[in-house]
């Protein structure tokens, strides 16, 4: 995959696509199933040597990215889709932010 950062080109799977579309899905509203139609049916239309998680990095810089920044108010060519993708292949490395931090063993000490 040409023109990615070498994190995502290496790194990214089926299971952050699905953690893409999640995310995407609780922290902007999409109705993920309707994107992932949309998905599938350009998905269909490409060369055979274009792989699904290819594409699906084409799909979201294409079609993705610009309404993030729209919504997010960003310059349009802004790279937030690749940057959703770098994040969440970094949290998936991470242990969870609550364990990682101390929560879970804090108490609260009532005075």
């Amino acid at each position: 995959m040409t023109g990615l950062p070498k994190k995502i080109s290496d790194e990214f799977d089926n299971r952050h696509m699905e953690l893409v579309w999640e995310e995407l899905r609780l922290r902007f509203g999409f109705n993920v199933a309707e994107w992932k139609k949309l998905f599938r049916i350009e998905f269909s239309k490409q060369p055979r040597n274009v792989t699904e998680i290819e594409f699906f990095l084409i799909f979201g810089n294409r079609h993705i990215n610009d309404l993030l920044n729209r919504l997010l108010c960003r310059r349009l060519n802004h790279p937030t889709f690749n940057n959703l993708v770098f994040y969440i292949i970094e949290r998936t490395r991470q242990p969870s932010s609550r364990a990682s931090s101390g929560y879970s063993n804090r108490r609260v000490i009532s005075g």
